[in-house]
């Protein structure tokens, strides 16, 4: 069976759900109960996709956070079944056609946190304007747009260095058998942006990520790919 694609306000996740989303995460952390109760706390919507009834991908975001006619779009937690490849990617472009579709020409931000060489190197196929870029850089703009973030979201364990930098803020660790994963993802495709930074995920560190959302001709080029799965509106 195909999967069947959703979007849902956190407040309508059943307990099922929620205990399936529980179950999906843990393979990715030592102890996932943490990060998906807070998750689900700051989040105010979610994509899922599931298989026969049951939970294959989810994908959280906040799209209530608007200053100075300015929406920021917090980029949450996604989990997906290690079995599915490529189901979180649906979840991402679903979001995504969302966001152009409401945006109505204001200006939008979209950002996130990782520790992940996985979701760096897959953020430029889906979003554009990432930053920072797979060396690190920014432009000043780059750098006043991350700070208000900051600002907002009350980041104060920073890097004076390089204002994407955010030491000790995460309590969640990856398991080792993630952390297997994501070194020989970054050793087969190079992404060293992590270690030239100096971020250590087992310390709590994260690089925080901004980026925007498609112009109208990726768009299109992102519908395509909905066209073989089943999405409910």
């Amino acid at each position: 069976m195909k999967p069947i694609f959703e979007k849902k306000k956190i407040i309508e996740l059943s307990e099922i759900e929620k205990v399936e989303m529980f179950k999906m995460a843990a393979p990715y952390y030592i102890d996932s109960t943490q990060i998906v109760l807070e998750e689900l706390n700051n989040n105010n919507e979610v994509y899922l996709a599931k298989v026969d009834g049951k939970m294959a991908a989810f994908f959280m975001v906040n799209s209530n956070i608007w200053n100075e006619n300015v929406s920021y779009t917090y980029l949450g937690l996604s989990c997906s079944d290690e079995n599915i490849k490529g189901i979180a990617t649906v979840l991402y472009t679903l979001f995504t056609i969302d966001s152009y579709r409401t945006k109505n020409n204001s200006k939008s931000i979209l950002y996130g946190t990782t520790a992940s060489p996985i979701v760096l190197f897959t953020l430029p196929k889906i979003w554009d304007n990432v930053k920072p870029t797979l060396q690190g850089k920014y432009d000043l703009l780059d750098k006043i747009n991350i700070e208000k973030i900051k600002t907002l979201k009350g980041y104060s364990k920073y890097n004076e260095n390089h204002p994407f930098i955010l030491k000790g803020i995460a309590k969640a660790r990856y398991s080792k058998a993630e952390n297997l994963r994501i070194n020989e993802f970054a050793k087969k495709y190079d992404v060293t942006i992590l270690e030239q930074l100096g971020i250590r995920e087992e310390e709590g560190d994260r690089l925080l990520i901004m980026c925007s959302v498609p112009s109208h001709e990726r768009i299109e080029e992102l519908k395509a790919r909905l066209i073989p799965f089943e999405i409910i509106s």
